[in-house]
């Protein structure tokens, strides 16, 4: 009885283990999207803040 709990409870940790892993990638995976989105909307909005000064300029 107490191998098979043994090998339960090893089964439950490595699912747990690689739950885990696929949680935090998942998780990663979402934070670079917004990062990524971030960048973007910066840089669109940069552009656009530089359109108007360079009409000025010239």
């Amino acid at each position: 009885m107490t191998t098979n709990l043994a090998v339960f409870l090893n089964l439950l940790f490595i699912i747990g283990r690689v739950l885990a892993i696929v949680l935090a990638l998942v998780i990663g995976f979402n934070i670079w999207k917004q990062l990524k989105a971030i960048a973007t909307e910066l840089k669109k909005a940069n552009e656009a803040k530089s359109a108007p000064e360079a009409d000025e300029k010239n």
